[in-house]
């Protein structure tokens, strides 16, 4: 992506969450969390599943190219933006 805000090197960690809610109405369970050390924001993207580093990096590009995100040219410094999304979810529930 040309002029992206992306750095380079993002830190990607997966994290495993309980679904305690409601156990008949199915959540994202997986924090996937993106860390821009650059730009000082922490992106948390839940899925159903870990996801791959082109996949995190894919959702954070679709979620900085909306229409709102294309008015700044960085997403704000020291913070940290929560992203879901339907990865890992068998079709079915």
């Amino acid at each position: 992506m040309k002029g992206s805000v992306l750095p380079q090197a993002l830190i990607l960690r997966a994290q495993q969450l309980q679904n305690m809610d409601n156990p008949h109405i199915s959540q994202p369970n997986v924090r996937n969390t993106a860390v821009d050390e650059e730009n000082n924001v922490t992106y948390q993207i839940m899925a159903f599943r870990q996801m791959n580093r082109e996949e995190v990096v894919g959702t954070i590009r679709q979620y900085l190219s909306q229409p709102s995100m294309r008015k700044r040219k960085k997403p704000e410094r020291n913070k940290v933006i929560t992203i879901t999304t339907s990865y890992g979810l068998r079709p079915g529930l």
